[in-house]
């Protein structure tokens, strides 16, 4: 397969798969990173309506994703608070590993399943009112748990 040109534009796939067009797990944890971003900040990892800066999700996030006083700046305004700073983080922090620049350095996806099922569990036992965010996670669980047993 040719280096794929046309996806630098795509903030979805990992860097090394643009550069060289091979996929590898890796370049899947790559991309669900990029999708577990856009839920945690309800918005597009592409988005050319919003300041030049902001423009790319991955690249204007990377700043708050490792500070959890900063995480609430890219936190999804609609959640309205509704989840512990700590899982915030937490989550935040899983992104971060998911999109690292260097392959080697990204968790496994049974890891990435193992760390949202922490979240899963650790949000049942917090505050209530969460049963939306709640039963949003517990699907994604569900869907990568499954993906996983038919691998």
């Amino acid at each position: 397969m040719e280096p794929m040109d046309d996806l630098s534009t795509d903030v979805h796939a990992a860097p090394e798969y643009v550069d060289t067009g091979h996929l590898t797990m890796k370049s899947d944890v790559y991309s669900f990173g990029v999708v577990l971003l856009e839920i945690l900040a309800g918005r597009p990892a592409l988005d050319k309506n919003r300041p030049s800066i902001e423009h790319n999700l991955v690249e204007w996030a990377r700043q708050y994703l490792t500070s959890e006083r900063r995480i609430s700046h890219i936190m999804d305004a609609q959640l309205g608070g509704q989840y512990s700073l700590a899982c915030a983080h937490k989550a935040a922090t899983l992104v971060l590993q998911c999109i690292s620049v260097h392959p080697r350095d990204r968790p496994g996806m049974e890891q990435v399943v193992a760390a949202l099922e922490q979240l899963q569990d650790a949000n049942e036992t917090g505050a209530s009112g969460q049963s939306d965010v709640r039963l949003g996670m517990e699907q994604v669980v569900a869907v990568l748990g499954q993906q996983l047993q038919d691998d």
